[in-house]
Parts: C-alpha cells; structure tokens; sequence
C-alpha cells in the first residue's frame, strides 16, 4: 500500500513524496468520475510505484514529462465522465450525440421498467392537455377529467407519492365533479397522515380541501387528531398541519386540535372519541381545578421547544399561547418568564418570533397585552423588532403592520401604553409616514381599509377607559382587547393618558398636514380620502393653510361635468360642508361641535380636546376657486356646499356670491321645484 511506503525507512526523500503527489492525482480523479471505484489505485495496476533509482522527472527517453502526463489524462477522464465535449471519431462523425441518444434510452428503458410506468405515462399524456388554461372548451375538458379519473383510479396509493404521478392527481382534482373528488378521497382514507409527510403528496391534501366539500373535510380532518403536535415537528407535515389548522377546520373540529397541545390526554380522548369541546383554558381550569398544574406546566415546555427550535410562524401555536396567557394570574412569575420568552433577547432570533407574532390575530393580542403588562423595556424591545435591520435584510415592518387586520391592533396598543412620545415618532411615525415627500406614504396609508384606522386613532384619541366606537375596528373583538389594556395601563404606564394622546398627535401632525397638501386631489378621489382630510383639518396641530388651500383647489370645475372628479359624491359633499362649518353635526344636540385645535393654543400641553370657536374660514379658502361654476354648484346635488358657504359667519364675500346667482333666479326655481332642497334654501336666501 501507498501508505506503507511512506513509512518505509529504505526510501529516499524524494521517493517518499512522489507516491504522495501520486495518489492525490488518482484521488482527485476518482472524486471527478461517477464511475471510479472506492478501491486503491495501486491494487487495479494502474500504478506500482516507483522504484528507488527511478528519476521520475526526467523525460529523456522520449516520454511525456510526467506532470503533462498527468494533465492530459485528468482532462480526458473528466471528457469521458462528463461526455460533453464534442470529439470526433475516424470518419468524422460526432460521438457525442451517439453518447447522449444511448444515456436517454438506458433512462427511458429504467424508467418503463418500473412499477405503474405505463399509468403515469398515460396521465401524464392526459395532465398535458387538462393543465391548458386556454384553448379547451368545457366538454373537452370534461371529457379529459373523465379519462384521467379512469387511469388513476384504484391506483391512487401508488402514483400519489410520486413527482409525475401526483400532479396529474392534483389536476384532476381541480377539474374533477364532487362525486370524482369524494371518490379519491375515500380511496385514500386511512393514508393523510402520511401523504402530509410526503413532499410531493402533501399538495394533494392542500388541493382536495381547497376544492372539496364539507364532507371530504370531515373524512379527512379527523385523521390528524391524536398527532398535532408529531406533525408540527415534521418539515413538511407541520405546514399541512398548520393550513388545516388555520384556513379549512371548523370551530369544533380546531378546538379538538388545539386541546391536543394541553395534554397528553386530551390528544388520546381526540383519537377514541373525538366530541364537541371548548379549547379556551380558563373554562377548563374552571371545570377541573386539580389539572391546572399539569396542564400549564406541558403546555409551557411545548410552546417553548418549538420556539427554541424557531418554529414560530404556526398559527395553531400562536393560539395555544394566548390561551397560557390568558390563564396566567397577573403580576406573577410566571407571567414575567412568559413576557420574557416573548421578548427575548432583542437578536435576530427573538426578532423573528415577535415579528410573525405580529400577524396572526392572536399573536396580535399577545403582544397588545405584553406592551399593557410590560416595562418600559419590555415595549421598547417589542416595537424595535419591527424596525429595519440591514444587517439581517429586514426592512421595516411598520408600514405593513398599518394595514394589517391584526397587526394594526398592536400599533394602536403601543399608542395607548408607552409613555415615552419622543421614542414613538422616531421609531415608528418616521417609517410610517416617511422622512420628505410624505404624501407617497401617507395616502396610500389613508385610502387602505385598515391604515385609515390608526391615522384615525392618532387624529381623534380615544377616551381614558380605552372605548371606541365599532368603527375605530377592523374587527368589533378588537375593542375588547383595548379596553383590557386600558385597565391594566394603569398599573404599569406612569403617564396621564389624555397628555400622552395629546403629544402623540402633535408629533403626527406635521407630516398629515404635509400629507393633504402633497396631493389632496387624490386623496379625494379615493373611498376614505375625505375623511382623513376632515380630522388632518379639524384636528391636527400646526398650520393648516396650504393643506386647505390644496383641498379647495382640487375641487375646480363644474360639477356637473362627467369628467368631474366626483364632488357629486356624498363624502366629498360632506367633506366640504363640514370644513365649512368648522367642524362636525352632532345629530342628537342638533348642533355643529366644533374640535379645531386653536392656533394659540397649539404650543400648549393639551390634556384633552379643546372646544374653541371655529377660526378655519375655509368658506373663504373655497370661494375664489369655485366662483366661476357657483351657478352650477348651487343647482347640482352638492347645493348645501354653497348653501353653507353664504350662511357661516366666517365667509366675507357673500355679497359678490348672492350677486352672482341673483342672475340665476329661475333657475334656481326650477331646480328647487325638482326637489333640491338646497337650491330651494338659497333661492329663500335671495
């Protein structure tokens, strides 16, 4: 052996060192052949070594020098193994084709010879034609499902499993009639757990709940019960799990699922006899007081394994520690352990688990009643996970946080519980309305569904107790969630919640401002736009003339034109009538309440909202731009604009404005006649 010549005390120095630079040679060509053995290359006789008075550097007797030797034939190893390089035979034709043709048909000849070829060729043919999402008409494609269902069928167990086979299955089920789908799926009872485990089976799971019915539901869910939390430890079962879990099971059937995380028991009983039972912790604990050790201490060395193993995007699992939250007495230690497993230790990992958190409805609440029963660094730690961090390529999710369904329930939280409102517009409102042209973030945010909310809340601050109306949510739960956190805010947040509120719109209300003056035409023409341009008016603090100013000048023109902007709508008629009044109708006082911001009071510490006189005049701002179409404003369905505008003390050219429709008296008449009533109002004025 190669080795025992190295040892060899008879060897010379440079002897010694040949063999080595000898075998490395050979080991790097095994290493670039597939088809080199694992064996010596001294014992095949390709090499026997060199002898001691062998000068193996020298070339005199007409040989190859041995390095080029070895060069040239590393390159032609590595042609022959690779049979890409184009040679040539003696009569000129290319080897390399041939080479090729014979490597496809021993690969054709593998795979015709094994089990079900002929089944998954034959789908396969069918799958070609039915994945067309043009050019077949529905009878064909009926025709196609039909032929499909026909070749799989009794042989789903066998090709579900493979690559080729499960996509024709999965196409099939698409296009398939109820009665094909509730067929495959009855072939299939007694094999979803493992198909969840397959890679290329899983899909099939996913695409019979999509398309199936509540029966197929109901056949296949069941299967699961007794191994949620073996799945969720799975790579590719714990995603099937998860989808189940999250978008396809009923409240029963999830309620089962989630109990399994509690106890060992629970996920018996589940495979027994699964029935009907409640999955909130409390009820339980309040039926059975005596497994409330057991029970929090499993539950809790559960959620902690697979946030150590960073499995923390399952919604399951954000469920299961809102109801150990839930279940913890406030103010004891084991709650402090929880929040501190939740906030961790403000490293990327940590900032993984807070930030998936985020968006699930109950990880939203999770960290809604972490920032209420926190310290300030606990909340401080909490919103700086979403912050950017170009290190780990994390931008910030602030924005996405603003207009989502649930996550938009932490920044309203954060709102009413951190007493540091110098901390919040650095970290937050710099993100989320931007750092120059604030009107590209900003409306956006304003015209979203959701975003309008949280500017809304800045805008309009909620009282003390943390009540809302039913319109300050995107989901009516939500005002609940506040509510308890305004009750335990006491305790932990040292500042009056009017004066933070207060601080917190005065730091806002720069770049609002900024935000309507940016692009007030657009703003008006999206659903909500007009809204925002009320509180951004009546509301925020700082110099609001230009803002108006852009408003009055985005609603130029006639407003019976049909390429008009849309002041015909009912929003942006009210929009108008509101600004001109200074400030919003109270239906029940039967009076305007007027909740400007007083520019002599705006330097002052606020600890409420100010009631004070209206000193907006935007019927003066909106006069010079609607003058010349004042006729055509009084006569359309937007006549309580001008209406408004003649009455309101404020307005200091109502005489050149009653001059102008005192041209217009029939008109007006006519009009009035019709049924406007505001036409009828103006022509009474004259």
């Amino acid at each position: 052996m190669a080795s025992t010549k190295r040892k060899s005390s008879d060897l010379t120095s440079a002897a010694r060192k040949k063999p080595k630079s000898t075998k490395q040679t050979k080991v790097d060509i095994r290493q670039k052949s597939p088809h080199s053995s694992g064996i010596d290359s001294e014992s095949e006789g390709s090499f026997g070594g060199f002898s001691d008075g062998d000068d193996v550097d020298s070339a005199d007797d007409g040989g190859v020098p041995l390095k080029a030797a070895k060069q040239k034939a590393l390159s032609t190893n590595q042609k022959e193994s690779r049979g890409s390089e184009p040679t040539q035979n003696g009569n000129g034709a290319s080897t390399s084709k041939e080479a090729r043709a014979k490597q496809k048909a021993v690969a054709q000849e593998r795979k015709a010879a094994k089990p079900n070829a002929n089944y998954i060729q034959q789908s396969k043919a069918v799958w070609e034609k039915l994945r067309r999402k043009t050019n077949v008409s529905k009878e064909d494609r009926a025709k196609l499902v039909a032929e499909l269902y026909e070749i799989v069928k009794g042989r789903m167990k066998d090709l579900i499993f493979k690559h080729d086979g499960g996509r024709s299955i999965q196409c099939a089920i698409k296009w398939a009639n109820p009665d094909q789908r509730r067929s495959m799926a009855l072939e299939l009872r007694g094999s979803y757990v493992e198909l969840a485990k397959g890679t290329y089976s899983k899909h099939f799971i996913d695409k019979l709940l999509v398309h199936g019915d509540t029966e197929t539901r109901d056949l296949i869910i069941p299967e699961f019960y007794g191994q949620v939390r073996a799945l969720l430890r799975h790579p590719d079962a714990s995603w099937v799990m998860d989808d189940i879990y999250r978008a396809v099971a009923s409240a029963d059937q999830k309620a089962l699922l989630l109990r399994e995380w509690y106890s060992p028991q629970y996920a018996q009983e589940n495979q027994s006899n699964p029935s009907p039972q409640t999955s909130d912790l409390r009820a339980i604990f309040a039926a059975a007081p005596e497994t409330r050790p057991a029970t929090m201490r499993f539950l809790s060395e559960s959620i902690t394994k697979l946030i150590e193993t960073q499995r923390t995007a399952f919604t399951i699992l954000h469920d299961a520690m809102l109801q150990y939250f839930l279940a913890l007495p406030a103010g004891s230690d084991s709650l402090r352990a929880f929040i501190d497993l939740v906030r961790g230790d403000d490293d990327a990992t940590s900032r993984t688990l807070i930030r998936t958190l985020g968006f699930s409805y109950s990880g939203a609440r999770i960290l809604s009643y972490v920032l209420a029963h926190g310290t300030a660094k606990d909340r401080k730690v909490l919103l700086r996970a979403f912050r950017a961090y170009p290190e780990d390529d994390s931008p910030s999710l602030f924005p996405t946080l603003a207009t989502h369904k649930s996550g938009y329930l932490v920044l309203l939280a954060a709102f009413d519980t951190v007493d540091d409102t110098v901390q919040i517009p650095k970290m937050i409102f710099t993100d989320l309305f931007g750092k120059e042209n604030y009107a590209e973030q900003i409306i956006p945010l304003a015209l979203d569904p959701v975003g309008k909310l949280v500017l809304a809340d800045l805008l309009a601050p909620p009282p003390p107790d943390g009540g809302r109306p039913a319109s300050a949510f995107a989901n009516p739960k939500d005002a609940e969630v506040l509510r308890e956190v305004a009750l335990r805010r006491v305790e932990t947040s040292k500042k009056d919640p009017s004066l933070r509120r207060a601080e917190l719109r005065r730091a806002a209300s720069a770049a609002l401002i900024a935000g309507v003056e940016g692009d007030a035409k657009e703003l008006l023409h999206g659903k909500g736009g007009a809204r925002f341009v009320v509180d951004v008016v009546l509301r925020a603090e700082g110099d609001k003339q230009a803002a108006m100013e852009a408003v009055a000048a985005a609603v130029e023109g006639d407003p019976k034109a049909e390429d008009f902007m849309g002041f015909n709508k009912f929003a942006v008629a009210k929009m108008l009538n509101t600004l001109i009044a200074g400030g919003e109708f109270d239906k029940e006082k039967g009076e305007i309440i007027s909740k400007t911001i007083s520019p002599s009071r705006k330097s002052l510490r606020l600890t409420q909202t100010t009631e004070v006189e209206p000193l907006l005049a935007f019927a003066n701002v909106l006069f010079p731009h609607i003058r010349e179409h004042l006729v055509d404003w009084a006569t359309s369905k937007s006549s309580f604009v001008v209406y408004n505008m003649l009455t309101t003390d404020e307005f200091t050219q109502k005489t050149k404005a009653l001059k102008s429709l005192e041209k217009a008296r029939t008109e007006l008449a006519k009009v009035g006649e019709s049924g406007n009533a505001g036409a009828k109002k103006i022509l009474d004025l004259l």
